[in-house]
Protein backbone atom coordinates (compact mmCIF):
# COMPACT_ATOMS: atom_id res chain seq x y z
CA UNK A 1 0.00 0.00 0.00
CA UNK A 2 1.19 3.43 -1.12
CA UNK A 3 0.45 5.67 1.84
CA UNK A 4 0.85 8.44 -0.12
CA UNK A 5 -1.50 7.89 -2.97
CA UNK A 6 -4.18 6.17 -0.65
CA UNK A 7 -4.13 9.63 1.22
CA UNK A 8 -4.23 11.99 -1.66
CA UNK A 9 -6.80 9.97 -3.55
CA UNK A 10 -9.02 10.28 0.19
CA UNK A 11 -8.40 14.00 0.19
CA UNK A 12 -9.45 14.06 -3.65
CA UNK A 13 -12.56 12.77 -2.90
CA UNK A 14 -13.28 14.28 0.40
CA UNK A 15 -13.43 17.57 -1.65
CA UNK A 16 -15.36 15.67 -4.35
CA UNK A 17 -18.21 15.38 -1.06
CA UNK A 18 -17.77 18.71 0.17
CA UNK A 19 -18.52 20.35 -2.88
CA UNK A 20 -21.19 18.38 -4.08
CA UNK A 21 -19.04 17.16 -7.24
CA UNK A 22 -19.29 13.53 -8.68
CA UNK A 23 -16.55 10.99 -7.75
CA UNK A 24 -15.35 9.80 -10.87
CA UNK A 25 -15.36 5.94 -11.03
CA UNK A 26 -11.22 5.95 -11.94
CA UNK A 27 -10.77 7.86 -8.05
CA UNK A 28 -12.94 5.44 -6.76
CA UNK A 29 -10.76 2.50 -8.56
CA UNK A 30 -7.67 3.70 -8.24
CA UNK A 31 -9.13 3.96 -4.15
CA UNK A 32 -9.99 0.19 -3.85
CA UNK A 33 -6.36 -1.06 -6.03
CA UNK A 34 -4.43 0.66 -2.84
CA UNK A 35 -7.15 -0.66 -0.52
CA UNK A 36 -6.64 -3.85 -1.68
CA UNK A 37 -2.61 -3.42 -1.00
CA UNK A 38 -3.81 -2.68 2.67
CA UNK A 39 -5.57 -6.17 3.02
CA UNK A 40 -2.80 -7.99 1.41
CA UNK A 41 0.13 -6.11 4.10
CA UNK A 42 -2.04 -7.53 6.93
CA UNK A 43 -3.20 -3.99 8.30
CA UNK A 44 1.00 -4.01 8.81
CA UNK A 45 0.43 -0.22 8.01
CA UNK A 46 -1.34 2.58 9.69
CA UNK A 47 -4.67 4.10 7.41
CA UNK A 48 -4.29 7.57 6.78
CA UNK A 49 -6.11 9.89 8.51
CA UNK A 50 -7.62 11.42 5.44
CA UNK A 51 -8.61 8.32 4.64
CA UNK A 52 -10.55 7.69 8.65
CA UNK A 53 -11.54 10.96 7.89
CA UNK A 54 -13.65 10.08 4.13
CA UNK A 55 -14.70 7.16 6.25
CA UNK A 56 -16.28 8.91 9.25
CA UNK A 57 -17.87 11.26 6.93
CA UNK A 58 -19.45 9.05 4.28
CA UNK A 59 -20.71 7.33 7.42
CA UNK A 60 -22.49 9.85 9.03
CA UNK A 61 -24.12 11.16 6.10
CA UNK A 62 -25.84 7.65 5.43
CA UNK A 63 -27.21 7.52 8.67
CA UNK A 64 -28.63 10.72 8.39
CA UNK A 65 -31.83 12.37 6.58
CA UNK A 66 -29.04 13.72 4.23
CA UNK A 67 -28.65 11.17 1.86
CA UNK A 68 -32.34 10.88 0.96
CA UNK A 69 -32.18 14.29 -0.56
CA UNK A 70 -28.83 13.62 -2.98
CA UNK A 71 -29.48 12.45 -6.15
CA UNK A 72 -29.68 8.53 -6.95
CA UNK A 73 -25.94 8.16 -8.60
CA UNK A 74 -25.08 10.37 -5.74
CA UNK A 75 -26.50 8.07 -3.11
CA UNK A 76 -25.11 5.00 -5.29
CA UNK A 77 -21.65 6.71 -5.17
CA UNK A 78 -22.02 6.79 -1.41
CA UNK A 79 -22.84 3.34 -1.17
CA UNK A 80 -19.52 2.25 -3.20
CA UNK A 81 -17.38 4.37 -0.97
CA UNK A 82 -18.81 3.40 2.69
CA UNK A 83 -18.24 -0.38 1.46
CA UNK A 84 -14.97 0.55 0.95
CA UNK A 85 -14.52 1.70 4.09
CA UNK A 86 -16.22 -1.12 5.69
CA UNK A 87 -13.69 -3.26 4.39
CA UNK A 88 -11.29 -1.86 6.25
CA UNK A 89 -12.85 -1.73 9.46
CA UNK A 90 -13.70 -5.38 8.94
CA UNK A 91 -9.97 -6.08 8.44
CA UNK A 92 -8.81 -4.19 11.24
CA UNK A 93 -11.18 -5.52 13.89
CA UNK A 94 -9.94 -8.60 12.44
CA UNK A 95 -6.64 -7.84 13.33
CA UNK A 96 -7.40 -6.06 16.84
CA UNK A 97 -9.36 -9.35 17.58
CA UNK A 98 -6.05 -11.59 16.68
CA UNK A 99 -4.16 -9.46 18.82
CA UNK A 100 -6.43 -9.45 21.95
CA UNK A 101 -6.77 -13.39 21.29
CA UNK A 102 -2.45 -13.42 21.42
CA UNK A 103 -2.88 -11.23 24.65
CA UNK A 104 -5.18 -14.05 26.37
CA UNK A 105 -3.34 -16.71 25.35
CA UNK A 106 -0.19 -15.86 27.04
CA UNK A 107 -2.12 -14.69 30.12
CA UNK A 108 -4.66 -17.68 30.40
CA UNK A 109 -1.70 -20.56 29.23
CA UNK A 110 -2.15 -21.90 32.93
CA UNK A 111 -6.50 -22.75 31.98
CA UNK A 112 -5.17 -24.71 29.17
CA UNK A 113 -6.48 -27.64 30.43
CA UNK A 114 -9.86 -25.92 31.17
CA UNK A 115 -10.60 -25.01 27.25
CA UNK A 116 -8.94 -28.17 25.79
CA UNK A 117 -11.20 -30.42 27.65
CA UNK A 118 -14.55 -27.90 26.55
CA UNK A 119 -12.96 -28.61 23.13
CA UNK A 120 -12.67 -32.41 23.01
CA UNK A 121 -16.07 -32.50 25.18
CA UNK A 122 -18.53 -30.61 23.36
CA UNK A 123 -21.16 -29.91 26.01
CA UNK A 124 -19.80 -31.19 28.47
CA UNK A 125 -21.60 -30.69 31.90
CA UNK A 126 -20.79 -28.48 34.70
CA UNK A 127 -20.28 -31.53 36.99
CA UNK A 128 -17.95 -33.40 34.14
CA UNK A 129 -15.86 -30.46 33.42
CA UNK A 130 -14.90 -30.18 37.18
CA UNK A 131 -14.34 -33.70 37.37
CA UNK A 132 -12.43 -33.97 34.00
CA UNK A 133 -10.13 -31.11 35.51
CA UNK A 134 -9.86 -32.19 39.27
CA UNK A 135 -11.61 -29.47 40.78
CA UNK A 136 -14.73 -29.56 42.84
CA UNK A 137 -18.24 -27.88 40.95
CA UNK A 138 -17.58 -24.78 42.76
CA UNK A 139 -14.25 -24.23 42.33
CA UNK A 140 -14.25 -24.76 38.57
CA UNK A 141 -17.39 -22.10 38.89
CA UNK A 142 -15.11 -19.82 40.64
CA UNK A 143 -12.58 -20.44 37.87
CA UNK A 144 -14.59 -19.86 35.24
CA UNK A 145 -16.40 -16.64 37.27
CA UNK A 146 -12.88 -14.88 37.08
CA UNK A 147 -12.18 -15.76 32.76
CA UNK A 148 -13.32 -13.35 30.33
CA UNK A 149 -14.77 -16.50 28.51
CA UNK A 150 -17.62 -14.86 26.87
CA UNK A 151 -16.42 -15.11 23.32
CA UNK A 152 -14.24 -18.60 23.80
CA UNK A 153 -16.59 -20.83 25.22
CA UNK A 154 -20.12 -20.56 25.48
CA UNK A 155 -22.60 -22.55 28.87
CA UNK A 156 -26.07 -23.36 27.78
CA UNK A 157 -28.36 -23.72 31.14
CA UNK A 158 -30.77 -26.92 30.93
CA UNK A 159 -32.69 -27.66 33.65
CA UNK A 160 -30.48 -27.87 36.56
CA UNK A 161 -27.71 -28.44 34.60
CA UNK A 162 -24.73 -26.16 32.83
CA UNK A 163 -23.25 -27.54 29.31
CA UNK A 164 -20.09 -25.80 27.80
CA UNK A 165 -19.00 -25.48 24.25
CA UNK A 166 -15.87 -23.96 22.73
CA UNK A 167 -16.54 -21.80 20.37
CA UNK A 168 -14.68 -20.71 16.69
CA UNK A 169 -12.44 -18.20 18.88
CA UNK A 170 -11.74 -20.73 21.38
CA UNK A 171 -9.78 -23.14 19.16
CA UNK A 172 -7.70 -20.24 18.02
CA UNK A 173 -7.11 -19.22 21.49
CA UNK A 174 -6.44 -22.90 21.89
CA UNK A 175 -4.06 -23.33 19.06
CA UNK A 176 -2.34 -20.04 20.40
CA UNK A 177 -1.96 -21.71 24.48
CA UNK A 178 -0.40 -24.41 23.03
CA UNK A 179 2.72 -22.67 21.58
CA UNK A 180 2.71 -20.97 24.16
CA UNK A 181 3.28 -24.18 26.22
CA UNK A 182 5.70 -25.85 23.93
CA UNK A 183 8.11 -23.12 23.52
CA UNK A 184 9.88 -23.13 27.06
CA UNK A 185 10.04 -27.01 26.41
CA UNK A 186 11.40 -26.42 22.71
CA UNK A 187 13.97 -23.51 24.04
CA UNK A 188 15.27 -26.16 26.66
CA UNK A 189 15.78 -28.60 24.36
CA UNK A 190 17.94 -26.46 22.41
CA UNK A 191 20.29 -25.38 24.94
CA UNK A 192 20.60 -28.55 26.21
CA UNK A 193 21.55 -29.45 21.84
CA UNK A 194 23.90 -26.52 21.71
CA UNK A 195 25.31 -27.41 25.43
CA UNK A 196 25.76 -31.04 24.16
CA UNK A 197 27.96 -29.85 20.86
CA UNK A 198 30.05 -27.48 22.82
CA UNK A 199 30.98 -30.37 25.20
CA UNK A 200 31.11 -32.42 21.93
CA UNK A 201 33.78 -29.75 20.42
CA UNK A 202 35.79 -29.66 23.94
Amino acid sequence: MNVIVMSTISEQILSCLFNDKTVQNEMLLELIVEITGYMKSGVSQEVPHSFSRLSEYVNNIIQTEAINKKPLDTILMYGKIWSISSMVKIMECNESSEQQIEVDARQNSDKYTLFKTIEENGGISHKELADKIELSPSALSQKISRLDHDKYFISRQLGRGKYYYITSSGKILLEKMQIHRELPIKNQNEMNQSSSEAVSKN
